[in-house]
């Protein structure tokens, strides 16, 4: 009994977190608008491959909408801090809406179907960066973690069942519909975060007049260096993966193999946010990058089936604490007025180069193997460990506190009971 009294108590911040007045604004919201980003590489990788009869179209045009989504995925963010979330919402979303459908009518060619993908990655509404700061803002310094944590097993549940949705609709109805069901699963997700007050009211920090940008930032250029590994890892085995059951005459299990490292994802991240509430950000991404880079090479050594599946399981159970533990390091070390650009650049750099690695690996299949792909993929995983063990003796230090003492909240330090006690009574985050 005394070991499980902790346990539970652990557990009881997840309950707090969905007694707060707005959570349910934001999961409601954040659940549809996640699955449609879960599923539109596969959507639009199924339907290009539908359409050309090729799988280097279909992974040059699933690098063409990751390409451009992540180019300008610091312009949008730079948006949301600058004018709010509102605005910049409110023309994203329609407009994402709308390039799904014109690509699921409009694609009949591999040229036209890059153009349109490309078009439907510039469309991308800055969803999951302005949903971040709305947890954070709500849940109070001692409750941030958790916040992360959870909202990250939101963000896991849409990336489990993604895959797998469209998987059925795309195989089993049409490739058409798959990308209809993309297009209004966010218009859904991102009317209900347009309707949520706490979103409306949402004000950026003040912005220092003199600042050194993202981009001169050593701290952010250490972490643009390891989010380019993470993003040739994860791009290359977009293609990989799909490619390698397409081959092995296995198509329909691309999607349960995808989810299983949700799966993983979602049973980590519900246990680091209540069990490591001590533990310094910095040093968990060392322990799960690292456990991450091992098992990434057990993929290729695996057929599509149950053993790839369980492998993509074990890394999702790296990549559920890594999630908490990567948002609280950009907390960490961020610079003031950044609260959604500092993830937008970072996006930037992931993407672009994840985006770079899918158009790569379209080709490396055809030409080598899915397995060959996968080594090389596997190969970028271990400069993640690497970069923040340096970054651990300098730029990133600050992200070596323990968790609680962390500035990301920028708030006075009142319990969790408090800050849910002034949120009920009305009172402003910032009184």
């Amino acid at each position: 009994m005394v070991g499980i009294t902790p346990r539970l108590a652990s557990m009881r911040q997840y309950a707090t977190i969905l007694r707060l007045p707005g959570a349910w604004w934001l999961i409601l919201g954040a659940f549809p608008g996640r699955l449609s980003f879960s599923m539109s590489t596969l959507a639009i990788f199924f339907h290009v491959d539908s359409v050309t009869g090729s799988i280097a179209s279909a992974g040059l045009c699933v690098g063409a909408f990751g390409l451009v989504s992540s180019l300008t995925a610091a312009f949008r963010g730079s948006l949301v801090d600058r004018f709010g979330q509102t605005g910049p919402l409110l023309t994203f979303v329609p407009a994402y809406t709308m390039s799904m459908l014109t690509l699921a009518w409009l694609s009949h060619s591999t040229w036209s179907s890059v153009a349109l993908s490309g078009l439907a990655g510039l469309a991308c509404p800055p969803f999951n960066m302005s949903i971040r700061p709305l947890w954070q803002e709500l849940a109070g310094p001692e409750l941030t973690r958790a916040a992360y944590a959870f909202d990250s097993v939101l963000m896991n549940v849409a990336a489990m069942a993604g895959p797998a949705v469209i998987t059925g609709i795309s195989l089993g109805s049409s490739t058409r519909t798959g990308l209809v069901v993309v297009a209004f699963t966010m218009l859904a997700g991102g009317s209900v975060i347009l309707a949520s007050p706490q979103s409306r009211r949402w004000e950026p920090e003040p912005k220092p007049s003199r600042q050194t940008s993202l981009v001169r930032n050593r701290a952010f250029q250490l972490m643009a260096f390891e989010g380019a590994a993470i993003g040739m890892l994860t791009g290359m085995l977009a293609v990989a993966i799909p490619a390698a059951t397409k081959q092995a005459g296995q198509s329909h299990i691309t999607g349960v193999i995808f989810s299983a490292a949700s799966i993983g994802a979602i049973i980590s991240g519900m246990v680091a946010g209540a069990k490591f509430k001590n533990l310094a950000p910095l040093r968990g991404l060392v322990v799960t990058q690292t456990a991450l880079a091992l098992v990434a090479f057990l993929l290729p050594l695996t057929h599509p089936g149950t053993a790839m599946a369980l492998v993509m399981f074990l890394s999702g159970l790296t990549n559920g604490p890594a999630h908490v533990f990567y948002m609280e390091t950009v907390d960490a070390v961020r610079p003031p007025g950044t609260q959604v650009s500092s993830l937008a650049f970072l996006w930037t750099i992931e993407g672009s180069v994840g985006a770079l690695g899918s158009a790569v690996a379209g080709r490396l299949v055809t030409a080598t193997s899915p397995a060959t792909v996968m080594v090389i993929a596997a190969s970028f995983a271990i400069l993640s460990p690497l970069a923040y063990v340096v970054g651990a003796r300098g730029v990133l230090k600050p992200a070596l506190a323990p968790a609680r003492e962390l500035p990301g909240g920028r708030r006075d330090d009142h319990s969790a009971v408090e800050h849910a006690a002034h949120i009920a009574a009305g009172e402003s985050h910032e009184g």
